[in-house]
């Protein structure tokens, strides 16, 4: 599988680019009034992970120009908004009062401050492997910053995990749950394999997944209004 990966990687990623744009146009364009709200908030995840891969497919055509360093910051920054709107998507399908809207709100602001200000300040070094020149953080980025998008990074799984289990227990709907697995599994697959190297390539399928069961989720999940 790793040769696999390290002869193609760069046209996996084209295809990711591809597969994260149908499922993101398919979570936006749900035509159920009741979860609208809920598709904009995941289609706005869905568009950051387009971004995502996009700038990574196309590394090694703009291999060391300022415009993919200029592009490759612009995915920290949206790394630093998506991974709080998890906080959003979980608690939007607990159904929560108006009053638990508002302050899930509050508190993602919080978490947006502190995740933008965190891909800010990242300092990127490049690297390049299985056809794909991209630019990551380097050991330059202040700790609080890489300590914050850990947390938050992970902070966020476990809270669509959680709150995956909740509806499941609910509704019986099991798609939440497992987008919030496939994040957990695929995150952890590439140091599980000693695959370290290759953790962004096996995270975005991940990431894909995820996208999936948000589609199938937003289709399928009962919210009263």
């Amino acid at each position: 599988m790793r040769e696999f990966i390290l002869s193609y990687g760069k046209y996996i990623t084209y295809g990711l680019a591809a597969f994260d744009l149908l499922m993101t146009l398919a979570i936006l364009a749900t035509g159920r009034k009741e979860t609208k709200s809920l598709a904009l908030i995941m289609g706005i995840v869905g568009l950051g992970l387009v971004y995502d891969c996009v700038v990574v497919a196309i590394g090694s055509f703009l291999k060391g120009s300022d415009l993919l360093v200029m592009l490759s910051k612009g995915r920290y920054i949206l790394h630093g908004i998506m991974v709080p709107l998890m906080f959003p998507i979980s608690l939007y399908a607990l159904q929560p009062t108006k009053q638990g809207k508002i302050m899930t709100w509050i508190i993602t602001l919080f978490l947006l401050g502190g995740g933008i200000a965190a891909g800010i300040f990242t300092q990127l070094e490049s690297v390049e492997i299985a056809g794909i020149f991209r630019y990551t953080a380097s050991s330059a980025t202040p700790k609080w910053a890489s300590i914050l998008d850990r947390i938050m990074t992970v902070g966020g799984v476990v809270i669509l995990i959680g709150a995956g289990v909740i509806v499941l227990k609910q509704q019986k709907n099991i798609s939440m749950l497992l987008s919030g697995v496939f994040m957990l599994v695929f995150s952890a697959l590439a140091p599980i394999t000693g695959n370290l190297d290759l953790n962004f390539l096996i995270g975005m399928v991940g990431e894909a997944l995820m996208l999936l069961f948000f589609m199938i989720h937003v289709k399928t999940v009962k919210i009263e209004q």
